[in-house]
């Protein structure tokens, strides 16, 4: 499918009635997993940096591939799985690039999130 490459929550507009996304300068083709797997990372992201907890990062991430087979087949749960550790491993260098005070302990969070991921597809 033809996808986003960035898809992350700030690429979404949302005015409370339509939703739209932004910033297509990263955009490929690819398994779709891709893309939700990337928004899903976000959400872990929140969760690592403690802006969400994990309850409402599970439930956003539900709601996201809902809404997706609501236009087309979604991708396997372990797909998603697979491409949501990826990404988050792609952003586990986060925290400490952008001078986190926690780094440490949001990059251990992350890694907590990839091997819990991986874990459960086993």
């Amino acid at each position: 499918v033809v996808l986003h490459g960035d898809f992350h929550p700030r690429q979404v507009i949302d005015d409370g009635e339509k939703a739209a996304l932004i910033d297509f300068d990263e955009s490929l083709v690819g398994p779709a997993a891709v893309d939700l797997g990337r928004f899903i990372s976000e959400l872990h992201m929140n969760v690592a940096r403690g802006e969400i907890s994990e309850v409402a990062a599970e439930s956003a991430a539900d709601a996201l591939v809902e809404g997706y087979s609501g236009t087309r087949a979604a991708p396997s749960a372990s797909s998603i799985r697979n491409f949501t550790a990826l990404a988050l491993l792609n952003l586990a260098h986060e925290p400490f690039r952008r001078h986190h005070r926690e780094w440490p302990t949001e990059i251990s969070a992350i890694l907590d999130s990839v091997e819990r991921l991986l874990e459960a597809g086993a």
